[in-house]
């Protein structure tokens, strides 16, 4: 049923189609982040505890979507992860991210550092990893890293699920038991190589999600390497989002329906 209001049809099938089209999901989406600091990389400010073991940087990716990053670290014996995580500062590079653990600083920055090759993601001294809030459940595409040292060697661990939770204090057995867990392996490689691993395994999704140098040492090498860039894609069935031109059909249906009670009034009256 159509009612002309002024010249203008406002139909009362077009404002049912338009909730509908408001309450679809929304379509997927690729998205990444370039989180180097090197040319192409994306935007990234510090959040929190700036210059300071702790700190948040938060990067602008793909379409304006925000990450948020922070850096932990395991105690290490004999190249397996043991104990608590605890805070570790996270440094951006023109190759990608690294990690300083509290016993790595030399101090002398003003700011948590280390010289090469310790200032990278590795598990030499201290397991360390990179712990990023997505914002909203994603799957896992691609992870780009950056060989580094003289081993080579960049075997890394994900964990990913929606579980919110700090890192600092928990342990190996708590992100296994809180996220779906992968261990990535590779042979070694060549020092400053780029090593590009994509994922098709659907369960690899999640809001919340960590990288790190691999929890025990593979093939008798130790792990080091920088994290140069993430992809992921969101889920058909993720939040919904109206379309502009869904948003302009709605109101137009609303303004009628409204106009169409005043004249009825107008017309008892």
């Amino acid at each position: 049923m159509i009612s002309k209001l002024g010249g203008f049809g406002v139909s009362l099938g077009g404002i049912v189609a338009a909730l509908t089209l408001m309450s679809a999901p929304a379509n997927a989406a690729n998205l990444s982040w370039d989180i180097h600091s090197g040319s192409g990389g994306d935007p990234a400010t510090c959040i929190a505890n700036c210059n300071n073991f702790g700190n948040v940087l938060r990067y602008t990716g793909t379409g304006g979507a925000l990450l948020d990053t922070s850096a932990y670290s395991f105690p290490n014996s004999g190249g397996v992860a043991t104990g608590a995580a605890e805070d570790a500062y996270l440094a951006r590079w023109s190759s990608g991210v690294g990690v300083v653990s509290t016993q790595e600083d030399t101090g002398s920055c003003g700011y948590p550092c280390v010289g090469s090759p310790e200032h990278t993601v590795s598990n030499t001294n201290w397991n360390d990893f990179v712990y990023f809030d997505l914002q909203s459940e994603m799957t896992l595409t691609q992870v780009v890293v950056t060989e580094w040292g003289d081993s080579n060697d960049s075997d890394f661990t994900v964990w990913i699920g929606n579980n919110a939770m700090d890192p600092a204090g928990k342990t190996v057995a708590d992100l296994d038991a809180n996220f779906t867990r992968l261990d990535e392996l590779s042979n070694t490689g060549v020092s400053g190589n780029t090593r590009t691993v994509n994922f098709s395994d659907p369960n690899l999704k999640g809001r919340y999600m960590i990288i790190g140098a691999a929890v025990d040492i593979h093939e008798g090498y130790v792990d080091r390497f920088k994290i140069k860039s993430i992809s992921t894609k969101t889920s058909n069935g993720g939040t919904s989002v109206p379309e502009p031109a869904t948003l302009a059909l709605f109101a137009a249906g609303l303004a009628g329906i409204g106009v169409m009670r005043r004249r009825s009034k107008k017309a008892q009256a």
